[in-house]
């Protein structure tokens, strides 16, 4: 018996192999099997809230077109990718699709006016091949940022040191 403001959950599962090895795979997989279900909701809060579903079959083409989309950037295998996304579709599109590359996405966040978070951040992730971020409802973001570059360009090639 557990002693009061203490619980205990046991729980028995035997791991059935299905051959899935890989975040393609498993989306691939679901896709065929249970195409139009939903897989993921998005809710927008609000006066009126906004319900986004998105479907198996999305998740996987969406996923597997920015797998495309990096790779012909010019992207490789274990390249580090930083995300500042809000929780969307896209989000989710872009992270499984640094996945299926190969590529690692790392979350990045913007708190501090003067960067200092973010400088953080990408000296812990040493290098950064991409960053993909929102820049905010007011471009506040991206002001942030600007501050830190040495150089940007409108090609959206930056350097920083």
């Amino acid at each position: 018996m557990a002693p009061c403001g203490e619980s205990y959950i046991h729980l028995e599962r035997t791991v059935h192999d299905d051959g899935i090895k890989t975040v393609g795979a498993c989306l691939a997989k679901n896709a065929a099997e249970l195409g139009e279900g939903d897989a993921l909701v998005f809710v927008t809060p609000g006066a009126q809230y906004e319900r986004n579903v998105v479907t198996w079959r999305q998740l996987h083409e969406n996923s597997f077109n920015v797998t495309r989309a990096l790779l012909k950037l010019g992207l490789r295998k274990g390249e580090c990718v930083a995300i500042d996304l809000r929780s969307c579709p896209e989000w989710v599109y872009l992270t499984f699709g640094c996945m299926v590359a190969g590529l690692r996405p790392a979350c990045l966040s913007f708190t501090y006016t003067d960067g200092s978070d973010v400088v953080a951040t990408m000296e812990r992730l040493q290098t950064c091949a991409l960053l993909v971020m929102d820049p905010g409802e007011n471009g506040e973001k991206w002001d942030v940022l600007e501050q830190l570059f040495d150089s940007h360009s409108n090609d959206a090639s930056a350097k920083s040191s």
